[in-house]
């Protein structure tokens, strides 16, 4: 996106959402997948909205719990996600090891008896997450068809091994469709985790047994960096490259990598 056309993007933004009803929506959240419950099931949750006012909101909720009243803004393709916060991102640490439900506003609402909810979905996260990003970019996103995003992204198996940046980029260009949603690389991979099951951040991946000896078999998972979690509450985070896996300490800012898992 041009720079030049930040100031009218923005613009655009605050007259779709200042001049609407500003009332509250009741937030539905989805079950937690099974292996995180162990995880974030009491911890909480990181709801992330745009207000009427068009500003950037973030409000932590106690529980992993329907319910939660928020004004959102109310143009069209209005993002809202919900990040699980783990026990162990207390003390002011900012919940995103888990991948978050999401939605767009309208299209997530949904009414029953007389009652409208905002309906947040896992498989909404990703769309939810590149509208996101695009609005933090200054793009005026209520001149792309949303549903369109979000049905594309359903139909994958996990959404979240898709080139989201890929897909932000086709629509700032005016240029998505389904041929702008591409696979990350990915590669079957093995680490030495320890005994139990593990799940990664993303919540449609099932979660995998370590073998006797502690590795973790990680089948068709994309390049990059991932967090894997133990049923016990271990965690790690691991940087799976096309020649090897590195683990670090989960938390570390500048993690000493421990040695390789070579294929």
């Amino acid at each position: 996106m041009r720079r030049g056309a930040w100031g009218v993007a923005l613009f655009s933004l605050l007259a779709a959402c200042s001049f609407l009803p500003d009332a509250p929506v009741t937030v539905e959240l989805p079950a937690l997948p099974a292996c995180w419950k162990p995880l974030a099931a009491e911890a909480g949750c990181l709801l992330r909205y745009w207000d009427p006012a068009g500003a950037e909101q973030a409000v932590r909720l106690e529980a992993w719990q329907s319910g939660a009243p928020v004004a959102v803004c109310r143009g069209a393709n209005s993002p809202v996600l919900a990040y699980p916060v783990l026990a162990t991102e207390g003390g002011g640490a900012s919940p995103g090891a888990l991948r978050p439900a999401g939605g767009l506003y309208p299209l997530a609402l949904q009414a029953d008896g007389g009652q409208t909810r905002l309906v947040l979905r896992w498989e909404d996260g990703p769309a939810a997450t590149v509208v996101a990003e695009l609005l933090r970019s200054g793009m005026d996103t209520s001149l792309f068809n949303g549903a369109r995003l979000t049905q594309e992204l359903r139909r994958k198996e996990d959404p979240w091994a898709v080139d989201l940046a890929g897909v932000e980029t086709a629509i700032a260009a005016g240029v998505f469709n389904a041929y702008a949603i591409d696979p990350l690389p990915a590669r079957d991979a093995s680490v030495r985790l320890g005994p139990g099951r593990w799940c990664t951040e993303s919540p449609f991946r099932a979660a995998v047994p370590a073998a006797a000896d502690g590795s973790v078999a990680l089948s068709g998972i994309s390049l990059g960096m991932h967090t894997l979690f133990s049923g016990t509450g271990s965690h790690v985070s691991v940087e799976v490259a096309e020649t090897g896996v590195t683990v670090f300490p989960l938390g570390s800012l500048t993690p000493p990598p421990l040695p390789h898992v070579r294929q």
